[in-house]
């Protein structure tokens, strides 16, 4: 996936933005961060959800302290008054009940107290009902409900911070920079963990083995020291002439070699006596 696809992905509104410190830079570190995206609608939700966690917990704080003092004084009142009215219809039914016994009263009149004392009976068990329920609050289901709501924005809010933070670009190795002005592209980092391949005549190569010093000069007459990490053992041809691969490993400040470079070198072997030395070069005039 090249870069263009990756901000259609995440729906980006901006063009990606370098640190300016980067034009000044020739290396980077890994995890470095290079630069960042913008996405104003990941802002935007995430200030929204922000702000219906305030209100959400502000909700939740009011349901549990239960309602103003004032409010449950008034509630307390209001259920005394009740009492009392329905005390006094209470008794003004049982007179009207004894006078009517004595038929010293009609039956409509009768009926219109006991209609009275019911209603102020009612009316005084829902003003305890109401001082009750200011009293101690919301069901036990809605407080869950509430909470329940406050962990889902705290996860939605913790998803749009990820977010955010996955728009900030970062190297993911250390190396050299290369400027890029492909449209998909905007900066190119190179390893510069570099390995030495080196060819090498077929009549030496009994006179190589493994962690073998190699020197080499690189970009401005840098010398470099590398170990030889394993030889090929495939023949190949190269300028009419049989020869094998070895590979090593840079060691040290590698900023002065650069990729597919091609660098002199020299493999430290063991010492040879005069007469070896003269026999070698005898047998690399024949070879030729």
């Amino acid at each position: 996936m090249n870069l263009s696809e990756v901000l259609n992905a995440i729906n980006y509104d901006k063009t990606p933005l370098l640190n300016d410190d980067l034009y000044e830079k020739e290396y980077v570190s890994d995890h470095d961060t290079i630069g960042s995206i913008h996405s104003y609608e990941i802002l935007r939700q995430l200030i929204q959800l922000e702000g219906e966690l305030v209100v959400a917990k502000a909700s939740l704080r009011t349901q549990l302290v239960g309602e103003k003092e004032a409010v449950i004084q008034e509630s307390r009142q209001q259920l005394v008054l009740a009492r009392e009215k329905a005390d006094l219809s209470r008794r003004l039914y049982l007179r009207q009940d004894s006078l009517f016994r004595q038929n010293l009263v009609s039956q409509e009149e009768y009926e219109l107290f006991q209609s009275e004392a019911k209603i102020a009976e009612i009316e005084a068990n829902i003003a305890e009902v109401q001082l009750q329920t200011v009293t101690t609050g919301v069901k036990p289901e809605q407080i869950e409900m509430i909470e329940a709501e406050i962990r889902s924005l705290e996860n939605d809010i913790r998803i749009r911070k990820s977010q955010m933070e996955a728009f900030n670009l970062q190297t993911p190795i250390g190396g050299r920079l290369y400027r890029s002005f492909s449209p998909d592209t905007l900066l190119s980092v190179s390893d510069t963990s570099y390995v030495l391949v080196m060819p090498v005549k077929w009549q030496h190569h009994t006179e190589l083995r493994q962690g073998q010093s190699v020197f080499l000069k690189g970009s401005k007459n840098a010398r470099l020291s590398a170990k030889i990490l394993r030889i090929e053992d495939t023949v190949k041809v190269l300028n009419r002439e049989q020869v094998f691969m070895a590979v090593a490993v840079i060691e040290g400040d590698q900023r002065s070699i650069y990729p597919n470079l091609i660098v002199p070198c020299t493999v430290q072997g063991e010492p040879v006596s005069p007469f070896h030395y003269v026999m070698r070069l005898v047998q690399s005039l024949f070879n030729m």
